[in-house]
């Protein structure tokens, strides 16, 4: 019997998460709607990932192996190079969604003949605020929008139509980091970016540290392949900021307080932001991440 392609592909990357990528795969497996393929891609683990997502018995899933780790954007680009579906959604290995995600989305989508990429408001899980605090966004994202920053979580609250990510030469594997804002970056440069502002996703924020050098590596790039020097005064100071941001958050990460702050400095004075919940939750990180040294 010759089976029907389906209407979604879901594409989780993973590396070393073995225990995190079964809440993953439930909260897939428990969606309202049921036509979806699931392709999760092992990017070189080296723990019993394999094991662990072979226990899962459901035909839809699918597990495709990297013998050595190749990045996420490579594992999500594997992921859309193997999928069936028109539209390919994806989910981080530690992340959830909640059950009627893919139903909702999708009906959003569809609903919108001009969609082809959206996202999703989600539940933002941080040390400093464990139970979660909805984000949402501009139900509309320009490209303009796009420039402050990758605000969305794409990792795990976005869908796009598979052709249209084919279009734009889908993640750009050579970025260790904010592969997901680059790419964002790009998709809004051919078309809006649509928002339901419905916190479908439960998303972690471990703010585990990266190295400073492969953030700042990326950096570089995103700015290089942004055409910077083609665009308006006004673009060139907020990226310019935005990418002083993300340096000052690597670098507050592994310890260097100094180069955090330089950075800081220099994208307040690149484009001074006027979101004052921006400040806010720099301000609650930062206490908390005091107060969790002093303490500990």
């Amino acid at each position: 019997m010759i089976r029907s392609l389906p209407s979604v592909s879901v594409i989780i990357p993973v590396k070393n998460r073995a225990e995190q990528v079964q809440d993953a795969i439930r909260s897939v497996l428990d969606q309202s709607l049921s036509d979806f393929e699931l392709i999760v891609v092992d990017d070189g683990s080296n723990d019993n990932l394999a094991e662990a997502v072979r226990q899962f018995t459901d035909e839809r899933i699918h597990l495709l192996i990297h013998d050595v780790s190749r990045g996420a954007g490579a594992a999500r680009n594997t992921g859309i190079n193997h999928a069936h579906g028109r539209y390919c959604a994806f989910l981080d290995s530690d992340d959830r969604w909640e059950p009627a995600k893919l139903e909702r989305q999708l009906s959003f989508m569809t609903a919108t003949p001009e969609c082809m990429i959206s996202c999703t408001a989600f539940h933002c899980v941080t040390p400093y605020c464990p139970e979660g605090e909805i984000r949402k966004a501009p139900a509309v994202m320009t490209y303009r929008h796009m420039m402050f920053g990758c605000s969305i979580s794409p990792g795990s609250t976005m869908i796009a139509e598979r052709s249209f990510l084919n279009s734009i030469d889908l993640f750009d594997v050579a970025l260790q980091r904010l592969e997901d804002w680059d790419l964002l970056l790009r998709a809004a440069r051919k078309t809006l970016i649509y928002v339901l502002n419905d916190p479908l996703s439960i998303v972690n924020f471990a703010g585990n540290a990266v190295p400073y050098e492969a953030v700042a590596a990326s950096c570089k790039r995103i700015r290089n392949g942004a055409g910077c020097a083609d665009l308006p005064l006004t673009y060139r100071m907020i990226l310019n900021s935005t990418i002083q941001n993300e340096l000052a958050v690597a670098a507050y990460r592994n310890r260097q307080f100094g180069r955090a702050a330089r950075h800081f400095a220099f994208a307040m004075l690149q484009y001074p932001r006027k979101d004052l919940s921006y400040f806010f939750r720099i301000l609650r990180a930062v206490w908390t991440d005091f107060l969790a040294r002093k303490f500990r």
